[in-house]
């Protein structure tokens, strides 16, 4: 695999925008090890070198999240693919939200193969680089820190029916988990599955005679699963809500 990009102190640089040699100043966006840059001759393509002729493979997978990184900072925003559920019954995929842009407020994490952004609504995005059979996959991971996550509700026990509710709340920049609260009260479900909770939407859950219970980890159907089969518990811990989050 020809390296045609180095981590210079000033960002990162093509092959042919740096001094020829080590005077390149750059290193492996994988290793960290010094380059060598090959750009002086006109027969071999140009490019970068290990200076101790080491084997890096993580030289793909590097310049891909270092580059995405670069766009979302000068672009300041990202468009966000569909999003299915799968449907393990049915064999199908559901669509429970359309691809959409997003504003990047900023990036929060950023290692190899990660970045971890926070939009401008307060939604964690977490992007996710991989090689998949030599080509490179980008997957997106979200967590609304100002909303209640709740998509399934499982309330007719007797016939399983599932019942998909969009989430309208998500795009309120104060006062999310409330709304979502009202929401979840005014279609009458009679119990909650979530992993935390802010006071003044539990507020709201109680008076509308919604319990609450605290899922484990895993799919919303293992969930549902588990409270079926009395494994679930009841949320007690309400923590204090994420508050002024629109407030500069």
């Amino acid at each position: 695999m020809i390296l045609k990009y180095g981590l210079h102190e000033e960002g990162i640089k093509y092959i042919d925008d740096v001094e020829s040699g080590l005077s390149c100043g750059c290193r492996c966006m994988s290793c960290g090890e010094e380059l060598i840059a090959r750009n002086g001759g006109e027969v071999n393509e140009h490019h970068f070198a290990h200076r101790n002729s080491k084997l890096c493979k993580g030289i793909k997978l590097d310049v891909s999240t270092y580059l995405l990184k670069e766009a979302l900072e000068e672009k300041k925003e990202l468009l966000l693919p569909k999003s299915y559920i799968k449907i393990d019954s049915c064999d199908s995929k559901l669509l429970i939200e359309d691809e959409r842009l997003v504003k990047i407020n900023k990036i929060i994490e950023f290692n190899k193969n990660v970045i971890r952004v926070l939009t401008d609504e307060y939604i964690e995005i977490t992007i996710l680089v991989r090689l998949k059979k030599g080509k490179l996959k980008i997957d997106f991971d979200l967590t609304n820190n100002n909303a209640i996550e709740v998509v399934i509700d499982a309330s007719s026990m007797e016939t399983k029916e599932d019942i998909f509710l969009t989430n309208a709340a998500a795009e309120s920049r104060g006062g999310a988990g409330i709304k979502a609260a009202q929401t979840i009260v005014d279609h009458k479900v009679d119990v909650l599955l979530t992993p935390r909770c802010g006071e003044n939407a539990a507020e709201v859950l109680k008076a509308g005679d919604t319990k609450i219970y605290k899922t484990i980890g895993g799919t919303a159907l293992e969930n549902i699963n588990a409270y079926l089969s009395g494994k679930l518990s009841e949320l007690h811990e309400i923590h204090a809500g994420f508050h002024g989050h629109g407030e500069n």
